[in-house]
């Protein structure tokens, strides 16, 4: 589009604007400032106007100022790592509006260590796409990268055992390894990057002289090096498990430990120690602060009056080369470059009434040296939550003796933030069964995300990617942007409406496919009723109502009930013949015909006719058993105990018809 010279301006109704109205004659500083306060898209429709407009609009001063005029500030992190604040303002906007417009797709995993009572987490890593929690023993790996062959069926969750050894004093695990230190001054360790982890713990080289009190591991590399400090102020650099050096230099406990390519810093109660590759080693001492102590300045000596702070909170910005130290009052920003003239520069805020609660740092910014070449100069943004659930966003490599709080974010009374994490673009707040997204540089609100964990105790970011969890056995994984993996470089929307066309067809095979089955099924059951139909006559219902169950099952219970019966009578008839049986062997006893047979008299000719009576009616009842027995044959043919007792009468009644013939 040809742009028209400065005196070729006209207004929005065709009528050319006079000299003295035109705002060509605008010096260009405070045209730049006008223009400072008006929107991106003003801005792309003003510079078509004339040849001066669009070289105006497209230097880099008018969008430095556009930062200050809605921003309030012109140290920032950086979003695009590019020099140009134009660069810069759009690419963070584009971030702005994906976090903004980006539908959320919520997973939820189930940490599942084995044991019979769920442990709770005590601690959650998160670096896209792993995911690592430790529980009671175990290291579980969570695998959140999506591949398009396997569609979601591949095994993402990985348990590590890593039982915690016995008398361990302290631990640190991070994405690549995990390290526990012990009472009797010994580590073992753990590494968590290729298939080493299905071995148990091994044990380092070497010892301190004292329990372990604190461990830290390099994070940017992968050369699983980390360092650890005793109780009696010795460190040990390690690499794997071998021993790389040893130094003491404190006589009192090392409480905290960080490292980086060539820094580590240590902290004990008094000082902070900063050593350069394993080396030189230069020393600060602790910011102090005043006692309340009651009593007149004569009943209270100076010294007692003033005490080293009790560190609560410790992070550290190694690109910067600082250190955040807090209590619950008051939090120190400290210059900890030993080759810097501002060595040991405090920089302090108090938080007056309020009280510190949590401090978190932009970490992968703190783990980037500072580029003062870039747009906002490669600030770094620490969140402060404190016990009123404020959030106070501030800068810590901002220039200026003192601290300045960029974002103040406050909640109604009825509401509580539980738990907050900060990028170089958002800051997101997890409160009660929500999650809250702002824009970290002016706090405004971006996104609400419902029905979330109702306490959230551990909230991490990783490349556009939340995880959430409660403390127990659950995470929730949250996503805004597609995948690496997913198929999102189509060049023209035929191809999109292609991949569109073959899901509508998959779509509908699918449901065709269930169709026929469903069809085929009910032609299945249709000549099944038929056949009975036609076999057994009357009606045929697929389905009984319930009245039909219900007379279906008093008619099976009624001939439960009286096959029940019919054996109970031909066991009590049993038992009274088998009764009759012992009475006519007692009674012959008596008369001693079994017992003698030569004591029959001369009037035996009663007795035999008394035997020959009692022989018909032995066999008169014999004969009658058997033909109720043949009745009720086909009625207690399931019952093969009632057969074996008919089987052992009739084998007695044999034997005592034999023993009355002989």
């Amino acid at each position: 589009m040809e742009l028209l010279d400065d005196s070729d301006l006209y207004t929005s109704k065709g009528g050319r604007v006079s000299s003295s109205m035109s705002l060509s004659t605008l010096p260009s500083e405070i045209l730049i400032n006008v223009f400072s306060y008006l929107e991106e898209k003003d801005l792309y429709a003003i510079q078509l106007l004339s040849k001066r407009f669009y070289v105006l609009i497209n230097d880099e001063e008018l969008w430095k100022n556009l930062f200050v005029t809605k921003f309030n500030t012109k140290w920032f992190p950086t979003y695009s790592g590019s020099s140009k604040y134009s660069i810069e303002f759009i690419n963070r906007e584009v971030g702005l509006k994906e976090w903004k417009h980006n539908k959320s797709i919520r997973t939820k995993y189930v940490i599942a260590t084995g044991s019979r009572v769920a442990s709770p987490l005590e601690n959650m890593l998160f670096d896209y796409p792993r995911c690592l929690c430790y529980s009671d023993g175990v290291i579980t790996m969570l695998q959140l990268q999506q591949f398009r062959n396997n569609r979601g069926n591949r095994a993402r969750l990985t348990y590590i055992p890593c039982t915690t050894p016995h008398g361990c004093s302290t631990m640190n695990f991070g994405i690549n390894s995990a390290i526990f230190g012990r009472f009797d001054g010994r580590l073992y360790g753990k590494i968590l990057n290729n298939k080493s982890y299905l071995q148990p713990i091994v044990e380092f080289d070497s010892l301190h002289s004292a329990p372990v009190t604190a461990i830290a591991i390099k994070k940017e590399t992968n050369d699983n090096i980390c360092v650890s400090g005793s109780e009696n102020g010795d460190l040990i650099w390690w690499e794997d498990t071998k021993k790389i050096k040893d130094m003491k230099i404190s006589n009192l406990p090392i409480l905290n430990l960080g490292i980086n390519k060539d820094y580590t810093i240590a902290l004990d109660s008094q000082s902070i120690y900063v050593i350069y590759q394993m080396n030189v080693v230069r020393a600060l001492p602790l910011p102090q602060q005043i006692n309340s102590t009651e009593g007149s300045e004569e009943n209270v000596p100076n010294a007692s009056r003033s005490q080293y702070i009790q560190v609560q909170f410790c992070k550290f910005d190694f690109g910067s080369s600082s250190i955040v130290l807090a209590d619950t009052k008051d939090m120190y920003v400290i210059t900890l470059d030993p080759h810097s003239d501002t060595f040991g520069y405090i920089r302090k805020m108090n938080f007056g009434n309020d009280q510190i609660e949590e401090v978190v740092i932009d970490e992968p910014t703190a783990l980037k040296p500072q580029n003062l070449e870039v747009a906002g100069e490669s600030g770094c943004f620490i969140a402060v939550k404190t016990f009123l659930s404020a959030v106070k966003i501030i800068n810590i490599r901002a220039p200026g003796s003192k601290l300045i709080v960029q974002t103040e974010l406050t909640v109604n009374d009825d509401e509580k933030i539980f738990t907050c994490q900060i990028t170089n673009l958002v800051i997101v707040c997890a409160m009660n069964g929500f999650i809250n997204i702002y824009d970290n540089l002016n706090g405004e609100l971006i996104k609400t995300i419902q029905k979330t964990e109702k306490i959230p105790s551990f909230l991490r970011i990783s490349q556009g990617r939340l995880l959430l969890s409660n403390g127990e056995n659950v995470i929730q994984y949250i996503k805004f942007i597609p995948d690496d993996n997913a198929d999102t470089h189509r060049s023209n929307r035929s191809g999109s409406a292609n991949k569109n066309s073959n899901k509508w067809k998959d779509t509908l095979n699918t449901a065709l496919s269930v169709y026929e089955e469903e069809e085929e099924l009910n032609e299945r059951q249709r000549i099944e009723a038929t056949r009975l139909l036609n076999t057994y006559g009357g009606d045929f219902e697929e389905e009984l109502d319930s009245e039909s169950e219900e007379i279906t099952l008093r008619i099976a219970l009624m001939e439960s009930e009286r096959i029940q019966q019919e054996q109970l009578d031909a066991e009590n008839q049993d038992d009274e013949l088998q009764r009759a049986l012992r009475e006519s062997q007692l009674i012959n006893q008596d008369n001693g015909i079994l017992q003698d047979p030569n004591s029959i008299d001369a009037d035996g000719n009663a007795i035999l006719e008394n035997d020959d009576e009692l022989l018909r009616a032995l066999r008169a009842s014999q004969v009658e058993e058997v033909n109720e027995y043949e009745n009720n044959t086909d009625s207690q043919r399931e019952g093969s105990n009632q057969a074996d007792d008919d089987d052992d009468i009739q084998l007695a009644i044999a034997l005592s018809l034999s023993e009355l013939d002989s």
